[in-house]
């Protein structure tokens, strides 16, 4: 039986959704397997399954997403189809694009790296790169932030060059976050979340 117990204190939320998200596009070590469940116990997530992963040794990464998928099944939480796994990640580093104290153009390499390269860039797209998933806006913020590292004293944004160039962008790349946001719906479930 699991169940859970309310954390004390909130900070930037991880979601046993958000790791089934990337379980669903991403190859996992069984490392990190141990260190989300880990993450989860200390956040009051109690389960057999979860504690097994955490404090047990684990021999392969197999066995690691067995036990995480036992936990994620005995806390009903479904396994997302490959376009939720998109939605869920999108928003979750959106959500973390947004944050004031955040590197939104680390956040945009994650959102790449874990979204955009294993699944978006296999769609059709339409008119604009990552359009199938509504992340063209965020896929062209990539490639900006290159060309504003890499010609600095070249390419600017809104007449600033350099370093006033980035977080000039940065802020309107928190401005992209947030209207996506805004043209998505919340998801229905963040009863598991945890403190990153």
């Amino acid at each position: 039986m699991c169940h859970f117990r309310a954390a004390i204190h909130m900070m930037p939320q991880f979601s046993m959704e958000v790791l089934l998200a990337k379980e669903a596009l991403l190859p996992l070590s069984g490392t990190y397997y141990q260190a989300m469940a880990i993450k989860l116990i200390e956040a009051g997530h109690e389960c057999d399954a979860l504690h097994e992963l955490a404090w047990e040794p684990i021999t392969s990464n197999a066995e690691a997403a067995a036990l995480f998928d036992t936990a994620a099944r005995q806390f009903s939480i479904p396994r997302p189809s490959q376009d939720e796994a998109v939605s869920t990640l999108v928003r979750y580093h959106a959500e973390q694009i947004t944050k004031e104290n955040s590197d939104p153009h680390a956040e945009l390499e994650r959102m790449m790296n874990e979204v955009y390269w294993p699944e978006v860039s296999k769609h059709q797209s339409s008119a604009f790169v990552g359009d199938s998933h509504d992340m063209e806006e965020f896929v062209g913020a990539y490639w900006n932030y290159d060309d504003l590292r890499d010609s600095p004293d070249v390419v600017g944004y809104n007449g600033l060059y350099g370093q006033e160039a980035i977080l000039a962008f940065d802020q309107h790349v928190r401005t992209l976050a947030r209207q996506w946001l805004e043209r998505h719906t919340e998801p229905a479930n963040h009863s598991h979340s945890i403190p990153l």
